[in-house]
């Protein structure tokens, strides 16, 4: 029993040491986990924010999307010389607000009825967005107020300025 209690001092110091060498190491662990920690909130911080400039940019292409729809786009074929003087005619009376009829159309561009008629035909399949309706079984006809806001701004049929002039003088 002795040599028991000798080394019992031994012992204990060895156990310490173990115990002092399992504390280090949580310490050295603990540190590590609180710098992960730190870390991974630094990471956080920077999603967040990262997320929230995607959510403006998928809002601003969002409302982009919806300008770009709700603009219409205008596909028009080429006119002849003289249906551009007729369209410029047809747009002139549009935007005077007058009732547009193939009379009217007529004694203001100097061509017959019949041959306005057919020129009007060539408008709507060329993608001219030109409505027809009927008052009394006349002809009255009127030009897409978008296409017209359209052409003003874009010349989308490519009507020549000194042309329009001439027509509207």
């Amino acid at each position: 029993m002795e040599k028991e209690v000798e080394l019992f001092p031994q012992e204990l110091s060895a156990l310490r040491e173990e115990l002092d060498d399992h504390r280090d190491a949580i310490n050295e662990n603990t540190s590590e986990i609180q710098s992960n920690h730190e870390f991974l909130c630094e990471l956080d911080e920077k999603l967040n924010k990262l997320n929230e400039k995607v959510e403006l940019l998928l809002s601003l292409f969002a409302k982009k999307v919806d300008e770009s729809s709700s603009v219409k786009k205008f596909v028009v074929a080429p006119l002849t010389k003289r249906e551009k003087e007729l369209f410029v005619t047809l747009y002139a009376l549009c935007e005077n607000g007058n009732r547009v009829t193939y009379r009217a159309l007529a004694e203001r561009s100097g061509f017959s009825e019949p041959l306005i008629s057919s020129y009007i035909s060539s408008f709507i399949a060329k993608g001219i967005p030109l409505s027809k309706s009927y008052n009394d079984s006349v002809v009255v006809l009127s030009l897409d107020l978008a296409f017209r806001e359209a052409q003003a701004k874009e010349n989308i049929v490519g009507v020549n300025t000194l042309l329009s002039y001439w027509i509207r003088s």
